[in-house]
């Protein structure tokens, strides 16, 4: 987390609109090709960027 932090990662807001949602997945998507992070380990690394309502949205994904 705090590598991912120092590279320029922030947190997901719950309040996005479409457009910054793609700009934040591809950032995280561009961090985990510069951190090595094991690839079971990098779902979990960018839930954990994942803030309100969007944190609850994947614990209901997850449930699935």
């Amino acid at each position: 987390m705090k590598c991912m932090r120092e590279i320029g990662c922030v947190p997901f807001l719950e309040k996005e609109n479409a457009e910054i949602v793609g700009y934040w997945l591809r950032k995280m998507e561009q961090s985990l090709t510069q951190i090595p992070i094991p690839g079971n380990v990098q779902v979990s690394c960018v839930t954990q960027m994942l803030s309100n309502s969007a944190r609850s949205w994947w614990a209901m994904v997850r449930e699935r």
